[in-house]
């Protein structure tokens, strides 16, 4: 049985195209605020550097937080206009980041993705567990964390549109899977129990017919 679709705006179909949509997590305030504050402090340093006759290590200083501001400045537009999509195709999986026209993408060939479902979002590591959903890809000898902003059925359902695009089996329910390997496990376990028994009465059967 498939995945029941939910009521998504982030799939898009064209031609032989599936789009998904993903979008920043919103942290406008916090990075405008903390821009402000970076921005204000830059200011007040200026007086300083000015009375500094030739490039010191004030200048320097300043340089480096000027910098510093930047990188604020480029995560607050990404915040704001920044998305990400992944476009799939039977042959390949384009994840393209975007900020406006400016464009950044990472191909994967369809073949090599052995598998594609849905997982929590990543928490960094002074970060509280992520709620959110995105895409898991099992890619080559990689692991590769696809979006955001999700909840789990609707990424189920995004993971089983993806895998059907690129010709993937459909995957089994977790339950089913977790009831196949304890099957596994019970079938292994048994093997290793009858093994030496079986060597043995083997040894003993061979043992009597060299004596008769």
């Amino acid at each position: 049985m498939g995945v029941a679709s939910p009521t998504s705006s982030r799939v898009e179909e064209r031609d032989d195209q599936l789009v998904v949509y993903f979008r920043p997590r919103r942290k406008v305030v916090f990075l405008g605020i903390f821009l402000i504050i970076w921005t204000s402090i830059g200011l007040g340093m200026l007086p300083d550097i000015t009375r500094d006759e030739g490039p010191g290590p004030s200048l320097i200083f300043w340089f480096g937080w000027a910098l510093g501001g930047c990188a604020v400045i480029f995560a607050l537009a990404w915040e704001l206009f920044g998305r990400t999509m992944l476009v799939i195709t039977r042959d390949r999986l384009d994840l393209q980041r975007n900020i406006g026209p400016f464009v950044r993408t990472n191909r994967h060939a369809a073949a090599l993705v052995r598998d594609v479902r849905a997982a929590r979002v990543p928490s960094g590591e002074d970060e509280p567990k992520r709620k959110d959903f995105g895409l898991e890809l099992s890619y080559d000898a990689d692991t590769v964390h696809v979006g955001e902003g999700m909840d789990e059925r609707e990424a189920d359902w995004v993971a089983e549109l993806v895998r059907s695009r690129i010709g993937l089996k459909r995957r089994p329910p977790e339950e089913t899977a977790d009831a196949q390997a304890t099957v596994d496990r019970n079938w292994q376990w048994l093997v290793r129990s009858a093994a030496f028994p079986l060597l043995v009465i083997a040894a003993l059967v061979w043992i009597a017919l060299q004596s008769h």
